[in-house]
């Protein structure tokens, strides 16, 4: 596997660090899409086949969206748009 160019991964954390202020979903679409597509592909390059890692790394992404999960549901006006349920 050739290893993936910082470019894209530059663009990709660009992407979803510019639709936070903007308050635009496609950005941020977009730029999950790449490093979506990023983040496998480097965990592969850096640790082979071994199963460990993209596995810890599996949990600590389903631990930090139960935690933006629970953020969302137990303070909804906060994180809504303008601060309004």
């Amino acid at each position: 596997m050739r290893k993936p160019k910082s470019g894209f991964r530059a663009t990709a954390a660009g992407l979803v660090a510019a639709s936070i202020p903007l308050r635009r979903t496609l950005l941020l679409g977009l730029g999950t899409a790449g490093l979506f597509v990023y983040v496998p592909r480097i965990v592969f390059t850096w640790f082979g086949d071994t199963l460990g890692p993209p596995v810890a790394l599996f949990v600590t992404g389903v631990i930090l969206m139960s935690i933006a999960l629970a953020l969302t549901r137990l303070q909804p006006g906060r994180w809504s748009r303008g601060g309004q349920s």
